[in-house]
């Protein structure tokens, strides 16, 4: 009986890997037809071997016990299978001695006991919460072993008492598992008999034909049916565990009367479904238990609550009493078999001795039990004495007939003639079979059993009347799809009865009750269309039904009305071809024949005439008007043509109004008066009755002719119904709009019957607002309603029109209808049939509203020709409704809904349907319109709120947002939803209960996401559904289907930040999720969360659930729930085991560990799962740093990696399949790399590469490809773009989805396909396989590759950063890192810039790039492919769109400095790499590395710096002090390359070309004035003298840049003058970037010049220097031993700049003076070379003395500026001070 999913093995069951799907859950799964049809995923569990064997006999669906199932128990339970658990999360003995004692008390096989002591097992935790189990009821057993409950209440008290809970339970438990099992085969049983719905041929429509048949070869039969359904009544018969826990006993006995309707209705669908007639032996059994319970009259339940079950019971009962005799088929049977047992002739199916008619002793037992309930008078009996009386007069005639045969057949043979003649004719079998029938206690009657069968349920039963009953009964209770197929095989039972009697009873009332209640029953709350449409079908194609009620119904037109109209509304559906055609009732009703009317006694205008005949026929004389004149104006004798919706035929008109002369007829009642005629004439009944309903208006062009009796309200609603009908079963406008047509023909010219209808309303709402409505205009107002509602359908524009006038909303007057008809005549009764049809109305134009927003829209578009379409009515202005109109309606309806939503929970409903129909309505609707408006399209940035397309949807929905939000209505309809968990609940009602409960919480959703969306303030809201916590956790244990919904709002409330809302206090904050809870609903809660998608393996709830624990460790308060997921206890716990206590139960799987658990299996599992997943767990790690450890425990690091080693990049044009597939692949990829970030930089922190050694070899892809965004169609997004406004009228930018509606990675992702869908799919282009839909659909898979791109770049840029600062530590991570950023680098280059997002993408690229090669330099690189990164760099910079010249914007320099800083970094590695060396080992610079040098130099570096200068004039923002910087070092990269030398030339030949020089000097000398704006800073004189120190550097431009006299420029400077004043410049002034100037700018181009030019600059030299005396006299004392002072706190002390000034003077003063000494043979005067006023004896001594020991120089050397503090830090503290003495030394070895 195991299988892999019916029962897995022991193990995976227990570990929770593969859980038991429980029968109950699989029962509300195959109800719910509609989704479960299309649903190809709930396929697994039914179609299992072992489940169709159960499902296949369900009378008896666990075997009892046997050795052979011991057997198999035993191996099932070895311990080779399944072991205890170790942390006493599950108790398998307990399970074991469960299962056995279950076994032994219910007499099933032991392996069935053991799943249902599994199912209980799993449903603990939902229990607990549900408050099924007590409390303290909380063994060890309870415990999944998937996670740790993380807590425990302790031990039970008292092992007997928890003992016989649990089994209490867990008899419970398999109650309920065997009545799930019945429903479920009942609900198969039934789709099996329906071969028109739309889910017959979906596969289980197909699965349940085949387990229909498989239950009639098995012991499903009649007869074990009616079997099973005798021990379930009888108590006796109910096992003794039962009858002695009394509160199990009235348990047990609901579900025994639930599955006496299960098996009642397996064997009505069975008879019905059967081509055999049943055996005579199970009609027998099934009459005697019928007789022996009175036909269940008497039926009493054991609880007063059980009493709902025992009408459907009867109903069932009775039907399948009727259905068992097979009446249409028996009779037909009879007749045939007669004829031919009188003919002589024997065909086997003729003579069949099994047929229950054909034996003596069935017939006398069924007799018998009739007879006795005749003559007890059993109402529930009548349909099955009618439908006997029927098969007796059968039986009757049949033996009449073959006597007649035989006495013919005598008459015609001597030989029979003297047989006869002697008395020795044989009876024949039908004459014995009368002989059993006519039963000696019917008395005088006993000649005319069916007589008297048929009198008593007639006469005294009222067996018409049980019919409604019934009609009603199984219709209301059987009105959910699943159970509607049985509902129309037993009103199709009751029919043939009806239809078989139709010959032999009077037409009347009773009949057409009865006929009209099977037809359409009216079931209050209830609407059936499912329920009707087959029965129609088949009443209509029923000879009798048409002869004896539709033609009777039609010859008493239009005298009696009623009946007309409402079996034409019941068969309006049907049309005369079954692939469609025209109507039937179109057919019948258009081209009536005659007229019934009623005379006044007077009335004496005719003529008899063939008299002779004694037909009663006569002749009309004079033309008969059947209106008169009305208020409104004079009648004319011809309408004219009618402008209502088509054109008009004025014969047809003429006639509908007016009895000709000359006309036929005949005399209905001859012996009295008035008489009653019925007329001959040809006319359109519809043109009649649109005549007669303008009867009722106020100012009416006619009224009726008296003497008949004007129209009243009821069949007026019953003529708007019919019209209702109509154009519910018209497929297109044309067949809408002829049909109007028709019924306004008689109309005016300025009328149709739109028209009358809407005054009609706007007449009755008036009356109720007056409070003088009469009877009938409530149910004249819900016709009204319900007609407008379908005619939205077809033209739209005449509801929006006349809401905007009409007194319904009260939009002019202010005074709403709508509200006047509810206070005056529904909240007092308790029934709203008014307001439900109102809602419907509502729902309707919402949908229009939004599937007209480009309809309506006034755009002329290429493929739509303008001007009147050919099916617009006259009546209706070529123009489409004003949006302003459309608006204004919907505001005023939506403010309506608000407010009646709010205050239906403060009325009383009679039929508790109609509020949930009503509130599952509005919130349905709401949710509609704040998707609509909100969900797509562009969004007002200072609004915040639609502004494209769907603006005229957004007042509406903002009625919602402004609105006072309140919670009430929402929680009762949730709460509302927690009685799911009663498992007896009706199919029907547990369908409207889930629907409701789906958009309550679907609503919840939309608000808060709309909210956010609009910038509203949403903590209030968020905390309002967090305080109703409790009922969000009972939803969520109650039903699997309400888990994902309940997890969506749940994240959406955490999600919810109060400090981002504006003008929100913090009073906003939203409260714990768990604070909500009580302590032992919080643990079950959490144990029921950590369950997942179990028992049901449904992935979009497993992933929902999965988002909802990454918005708790995202939350700011929830800690107690994160600590939970996190470690498996809560806060408290953890406590109490700090403080010495011990938890009683060890700890289980975390769910921390259970995902890492799933992930290590990452290539197995679906990609939404895996993403769900790995979201979770970093969402972890950013909320718990010990998470990373849990992380790199277990084996999903490595099974990560090495999915990531094989992902494969995305095909570019390939299947959308793979693109889809690639995209969620992406996304994983990018996940894990955030995963491996985090992992990586806290095991750094702890000094473990481990994880950094496994990564490496991994790292290809992401290296390779994770930079990468190219997967953009450039060609598919710009031809949507273009052609969609062209060929659509609207911009794709207008679907565009917001954070309102989201949608996950596939083909709905970014443009909302399901609202384009409703707005543009009437244009043509929209659908096909080359439609726009198509291409949207396309468009939504390339961007969900595109955003899965972008989210691995953006992940793959953090673990890049991470990995980078490893690379001096690892060089095999050298390699990977130089791909990665060259791939970075090659991706810009061949980025498109139409990709969204396209300039982020850029940057982060950029930065990447950056990064890399800063670490990969600063570990100085050597490889090879080191120096291929500059070329790309340098392409890159050149393909820059931007740059100082054309920037204005500090925002739009950022790329383009990203991209200098880059390719400074890419220049280094031509620096510190050896290059080749020639003959006399001079570095060679290789060609391509110098072309492109100069390139930088020529292209960029002077454009760059002429630019930086000019923009510093205009703004300082353009030329930031670090763009300069960039600038000078690129040069001195350039410059620093080895073989740079070559280049010298060249640059200078550029740079000089340029002014350069002239620039640097120019911003030297206005920096003074730079300096005043930036808080006198001096940076850019600094910069400036920076720059000309690189420029300088060369010999070509030192020595051009001297002769243009730079000196002079340099001291004429105003900012040279600081070094004049007294005391000079150092590095402790105010101004340390002065002396910067002079130390690292004057002196080291004092050095260049000197050494470019030699003896001859000495002059200038010495002369520039020496026009600074201050400052070399500060500089001659710099470096002496002082002590400090107050006024000089810094005397003594020595930086690293002063000691280089000191090596810098006398490096220059040792060369002023050997200038001097040879500068006549350099052609210098030496005695101009002036001696340099520099002490240099005292600075050498102090250097000496600096010099003279290390302790010196660490008591007075300080840092200086920032520079020289990042050098202080290096080398363990010592690095100033051993570059200090560096310095020095070489000082002294200069001088």
């Amino acid at each position: 009986m195991a299988s892999s999913t019916y029962f897995p093995p022991l193990h995976a069951c227990l570990s929770g890997a593969s859980p038991v799907l429980p029968w109950t859950t699989a029962r509300d799964l195959l109800s719910n037809v509609d989704s479960a049809a299309s649903d190809t995923a709930i396929e697994t569990f039914p179609k299992d071997a072992s489940t169709r064997s159960v499902l296949s006999r369900p009378l008896q669906p666990f075997p009892a016990p046997s050795p052979a199932s011991k057997a198999a128990y035993d191996d099932k339970t070895a311990q080779i299978h399944v072991t205890q658990s170790p942390n006493g999360q599950y108790d398998l003995q307990q399970l074991k001695d469960d299962a056995t004692w279950l076994s032994r008390e219910v007499g099933i096989d032991e392996q069935s006991a053991l799943r249902c002591a599994i199912v209980e097992w799993q449903a603990r935790p939902a229990g607990l919460v549900l408050g099924r189990l007590e409390a303290e009821d909380d063994g060890p057993a309870r415990k999944r072993v998937r996670f740790n409950d993380g807590v425990s209440n302790g031990q039970v008290n008292g092992q007997d008492e928890a003992t016989e809970r649990r089994r209490s339970k867990l008899l419970r438990t398999c109650v309920e598992e065997i009545s799930a099992i019945r429903a479920c085969s009942a609900v198969l049983a039934g789709l099996a008999t329906d071969t028109s719905s739309p889910w017959a041929q979906s596969w289980l429509g197909h699965y349940a034909k085949s387990i229909s048949e498989e239950m009639g070869r098995s012991s499903t039969s009649a007869g074990a049916c009616i079997q099973t359904l005798r021990s379930l009544t009888d108590v006796g018969q109910w096992p003794s565990a039962i009858k002695t826990r009394p509160l199990l006993e009235a348990i047990y006995s609901d579900h025994m009367l639930q599955d006496s309707i299960s098996v009642l209705r397996i064997l009505l669908s069975t008879v019905y479904a059967s081509e055999t007639p049943v055996r005579s032996a199970d009609v027998i059994s099934w009459y005697k238990l019928m007789g022996d319970s009175a036909f269940f009259a008497e039926m009493t339940p054991l609880s007063p609550a059980s009493q709902i079950y025992i009408p459907t019971i009867q109903c069932l009962s009775s039907i399948s009493s009727v259905a068992l005799l097979n009446l249409t088929r028996t009779v037909n049977d009879m007749a045939s078999r007669t004829e031919a047992e009188a003919s002589g002739v024997a065909y086997p199916e003729l003579t069949r001795t099994d047929c229950f008619y054909a034996n003596e002793q069935c017939m006398k037992e069924v007799n018998g039990v009739l007879l006795s309930a005749t003559e007890a008078n059993i109402q529930l009996a009548s349909p099955a004495i009618y439908a006997w009386s029927l098969i007796t007069q059968s039986i009757s005639e049949c033996v009449t007939t073959q006597r007649f045969i035989t006495d013919e057949a005598a008459n015609d043979s001597p030989t029979a003639r003297r047989s006869s003649s002697r008395g020795q004719r044989p009876m024949l079998a039908m004459e014995r079979i009368l002989d059993v029938l006519q039963d000696h206690t019917l008395g005088e009657q006993q000649s005319e059993p069916a007589h008297y069968f048929a009198a008593a349920a007639v006469d005294s039963m009222h067996v018409h009347q049980v019919i409604e009953r019934m009609s009603a009964v199984i219709s209301d209770s059987m009105s959910a799809p699943a159970d509607t197929p049985v509902a129309v095989a037993g009103r199709i039972v009751l029919f043939d009865v009806l239809q078989v009697s139709l010959p032999l009873i009077q037409y009347g009332e009773e009949v057409l009750g009865a006929a009209f209640s099977l037809l359409g029953p009216d079931v209050p709350g209830k609407h059936l269309p499912q329920a009707s449409g087959p029965l129609a079908k088949y009443a209509f194609d029923t000879p009798a039904f048409r002869t004896y009620l539709l033609e009777q119904a039609l010859a008493r037109y239009p005298y009696e009305l009623s009946p007309v109209l409402r079996l034409s509304a019941a068969l309006a559906s049907l049309s005369t071809a079954p692939s469609g055609g025209e109507s039937i009732v179109m057919q019948y009703l258009d081209n009536m024949d005659s007229m019934t009317v009623l005379s006044s006694s007077q009335f004496r205008d005719y003529q008899i005439v063939n008299e002779d005949e004694g037909q009663n026929q006569v002749q009309l004389m004079t033309d008969w008007s059947l209106f008169t004149a009305g208020p409104g104006t004079s009648l004319k004798s011809n309408a004219g043509a009618s402008t209502a919706l088509v054109t008009t035929h004025g014969a047809d008109t003429h006639e509908a109004t007016l009895l000709q002369s000359g006309s036929l007829g005949t005399v209905l009642n001859p012996d009295s008066r008035p008489f009653v005629f019925r007329w001959e004439h040809h006319h359109s009944g519809f043109a009649h009755l649109g005549a007669l309903l303008s009867t009722l208006l106020p100012n009416a062009e006619r009224l009726v002719a008296k003497p008949a009796s004007p129209l009243d309200n009821l069949t007026a609603a019953e003529i708007v119904e019919l019209i209702t009908a109509l154009l519910k079963a018209a497929s297109t406008r044309d067949d809408a709009e002829h049909i109007l047509g028709r019924f306004g023909d008689v109309l005016s010219a300025n009328s149709d019957i739109v028209g009358v209808i809407a005054e009609l309303t706007d007449t009755e709402l008036v009356a109720f607002h007056h409070r003088s409505a009469g009877e009938g205009s409530l149910e004249l107002l819900v016709s009204c309603i319900s007609f407008f509602t379908i005619l939205t359908t077809f033209s739209p524009e005449r509801v929006w029109s006349w809401l905007a006038r009409s007194a319904l909303l009260g939009i002019d007057s202010g005074i709403s209808g709508l509200v006047a008809v509810m206070s005056a005549a529904e909240v007092p009764t308790g029934r709203f049939r008014f307001l439900s049809a109102c809602t419907k109305l509502y729902t309707d134009l919402v949908n229009d509203a939004i599937t007209g927003l480009v309809r309506r829209r006034p755009v002329k578009r290429m493929d739509i020709a303008s001007g009147r379409r050919r099916w617009d009515s006259p009546m209706e202005p070529p123009e489409e409704t004003p949006e302003r109109t459309i608006s204004a309606v919907l505001t005023s309806f939506t403010t309506l809904a608000c407010d009646i939503l709010r205050s239906v929970t403060e009325w009383d409903f009679t039929i508790a349907e109609e509020r949930i129909e009503i509130v599952t309505a509005l919130l349905t609707t709401a949710t509609t319109l704040m998707k609509a408006a909100h969900g797509a399209g562009l969004v007002d940035s200072v609004a915040g709120v639609g502004a494209g397309m769907a603006s005229v949807l957004v007042p509406a929905a903002e009625a919602h947002a402004t609105s006072a939000f309140s919670l009430t209505p929402i929680m009762t309809a949730l709460q509302q939803g927690l009685a799911l968990s009663d498992s007896s609940l009706a199919n029907s009602r547990r369908k409207a209960i889930t629907t409701q409960t789906d958009a309550a919480l679907s609503y919840l959703t939309t608000t808060l996401r709309t909210r956010k969306h609009c910038g509203r303030p949403t903590g209030a809201v968020a905390g309002e559904i967090l305080i109703a916590m409790p009922i969000l956790a009972a939803l969520f244990a109650v039903s699997p289907s309400f888990k994902a919904p309940v997890a969506e709002v749940l994240t959406e409330a955490l999600t919810t930040s109060p400090s981002s809302d504006l003008n929100t206090s913090t009073t906003d904050e939203v409260p714990s999720v768990l604070s909500q809870l009580s302590a032992p609903s919080t643990k079950q809660f959490l144990s029921l969360l950590s369950h997942l998608d179990s028992p049901v393996k449904d992935s979009a709830t497993e992933c929902a659930t999965w988002k909802f624990f990454a918005s708790v460790l995202q939350a700011g308060n929830q800690h107690f729930f994160a600590m939970y997921l996190l470690t498996g206890t809560l806060p408290r716990e953890k406590l109490r085991t700090l403080n010495g206590a011990t938890s009683p139960v060890a700890k289980g799987t975390t769910v921390l560990a259970h995902a890492l658990e799933q992930l290590a299996g990452i290539r197995d599992l679906p990609p939404d799962r895996a993403i769900a997943l790995l979201t979770f767990i970093a969402r972890a790690q950013e909320a718990w740093i010990f998470a990373t450890t849990e992380v790199r425990k277990g084996d999903f690091v490595q099974n990560a990696l090495a999915w990531l080693e094989e992902l494969r990049p995305a095909a570019r044009g390939g299947h959308s399949v793979n693109e889809a597939l690639t995209a969620k692949e992406y996304i994983m990829a990018s996940l894990i790399s955030e995963i491996l970030a985090v992992n990586l930089h806290a095991s750094l922190e702890v000094g473990d590469k481990s994880l950094l050694t496994l990564m490496i070899p991994k790292l290809g892809f992401l290296a390779s490809h994770a930079a990468r965004v190219d997967g953009y169609n450039v060609s598919l997004h710009r031809n949507l773009a273009r052609n969609l406004p062209e060929r659509m009228g609207v911009d794709i930018t207008d679907f565009r989805r917001t954070a309102v509606s989201p949608a996950d990675i596939g083909d709905l992702h970014v443009y909302d396909v399901e609202l384009a869908d409703r707005v543009l799919g009437h244009l043509g282009g929209w659908a096909g396989e080359r439609g726009f839909q198509k291409e949207m659909q396309k468009a939504n898979l390339n961007l969900s590759l595109v955003d899965a791109e972008t989210r691995l770049l953006r992940s793959w840029r953090t673990l890049a950063s991470e990995l980078a600062d490893c690379v001096q530590a690892e060089p095999t991570l050298l390699p990977v890192m130089i791909v990665a950023a060259k791939q970075a680098l090659e991706a810009n280059l061949d980025a498109t810039l139409e990709t969204p997002y396209a300039a982020e993408m850029l940057q982060t690229r950029a930065e990447l790039a950056f990064v890399l090669v800063e670490r990969l330099t600063t570990a100085k690189a050597s490889e090879p492919e080191m120096k291929t990164l500059l070329p790309v760099a340098w392409s890159l910079v050149k393909s820059s769109p931007a740059n100082y010249d054309v920037a204005t914007q500090p925002e739009d320099l950022t790329y383009y400095t990203t991209l200098l800083q880059t390719l400074y970094l890419a220049l280094r590695p031509h620096i510190y790499i050896s290059p080749p060396t020639g003959e006399r080992a001079q570095p060679l610079l290789a060609t391509q590395t110098g072309s492109i040098a100069l390139d930088i130099a020529a292209h960029t570096i002077a454009p760059a710096f002429r630019a930086l200068c000019a923009n510093l004039h205009s703004s300082t923002s353009l030329a930031s002090p670090s763009d300069f910087a960039l600038v000078t070092s690129l040069l001195r990269g350039i410059l620093a390359m080895p073989g740079a030398s070559s280049l010298h030339a060249q640059l200078a030949q550029t740079f000089t070309s340029a002014n350069l020089a002239r620039g640097a000097l120019s911003l030297f000398s206005w920096s003074h004035s730079f300096s005043r704006q930036i808080g006198d800073d001096n940076i850019y004189g600094e910069l400036a003298i920076q720059f000309l120190v690189t420029l300088t550097s060369t010999s070509p431009l030192a020595e051009s840049i001297a002769d243009d006299g730079a000196l002079v420029a340099l001291s004429s400077a105003s900012l040279s003058d600081a070094f004049r004043r007294h005391s000079g410049i150092g590095p402790f002034d105010q101004q340390p970037r002065l002396f910067a100037v002079w130390a690292e700018g004057f002196l080291p181009i004092c050095l260049h010049f000197l050494s470019a030019l030699g003896p001859r600059i000495a002059p200038q030299i010495s002369a520039f220097l020496n026009s600074f005396p201050e400052q070399l006299e500060r500089a001659s004392t710099a470096l002496s031993p002082r002590s400090p002072s107050p006024r000089d706190p810094h005397a003594g002390q020595v930086t690293l700049g002063l000691v280089k000034e000191a090596r810098s003077l006398l490096l220059i003063s040792s060369s002023l003076r050997a200038a001097a000494d040879i500068g006549a043979a350099e052609g210098v005067d030496g005695s101009e070379v002036e001696s340099l006023a520099y002490k240099e004896d005292i600075v050498r001594g102090d250097l000496e003395g600096l010099c003279r020991g290390e302790r010196s120089l660490e008591d007075r050397v300080v840092a200086g500026n920032l520079s020289e503090e990042s050098v202080a830090r290096t080398k363990q503290g010592r690095g100033l001070v051993e570059e200090a003495a560096r310095v020095a030394k070489g000082a002294l070895d200069v001088a």
